[in-house]
């Protein structure tokens, strides 16, 4: 059996820079606020917005603050992470 939890961005972060791997880029398979349902696209921008506040708020990491503020972290179904060993460049 395989099962596979979910993981916050923050400890993904963590466990690359552990490997000496950055994160370079962020991208998304697809946009979950392209759904058909209209109350369900009212209550996604709603959250959206109300995260976005708190990650301002709460959040002291600069570096952290700019990656969870990204459309991808907020509204992607799956993420796609682009990394690069520690001072490479590209």
């Amino acid at each position: 059996m395989l099962h596979i939890n979910p993981v916050g961005f923050p400890e993904i972060d963590l466990a690359l820079r552990k490997t000496d791997l950055v994160i370079e880029q962020v991208a998304m398979n697809q946009d979950v606020r392209h759904v058909r349902v209209l109350i369900v696209r009212i209550f996604l921008s709603f959250c959206a917005v109300l995260t976005k506040a708190v990650t301002k708020r709460k959040i002291q990491n600069e570096r952290m603050k700019e990656f969870l503020l990204l459309k991808p972290l907020i509204f992607g179904e799956i993420l796609i992470l682009k990394c690069c060993k520690m001072g490479e460049n590209g």
